[in-house]
């Protein structure tokens, strides 16, 4: 498996991103948070605390739990690139 992160190719992904547990492949990470490729700092830091409350996996039952684990591990990856700015612009390019 390839561990390393791809932020300069929108439909690229490694690893984790190519099949993830929402049963979609290649999705944005804009996609990934549910935001417009134009939202704002603010909207993408509510909708990534959004995901975060929906997925997280201590708020799973016992079944769901490592599904929720890879969402989570998606979800802060996409929002670890958009909610940066330097890592955004990179990313858009």
């Amino acid at each position: 498996m390839n561990n390393k992160k791809c932020y300069t190719k929108r439909r690229e992904y490694c690893s984790d991103w190519e099949e993830n547990v929402m049963g979609e492949t290649m999705k944005t990470l804009y996609e990934i948070l549910e935001v417009s490729e134009t939202a704002s700092q603010e909207i993408i830091e509510k909708a990534y605390k959004t995901l975060a409350k929906k997925y997280h996996p201590d708020l799973q039952p016992e079944e769901k739990k490592q599904e929720a684990e890879h969402q989570m591990k998606v979800i802060n990856e996409a929002y670890e690139t958009l909610g940066n700015e330097t890592k955004r612009s990179e990313y858009d390019k």
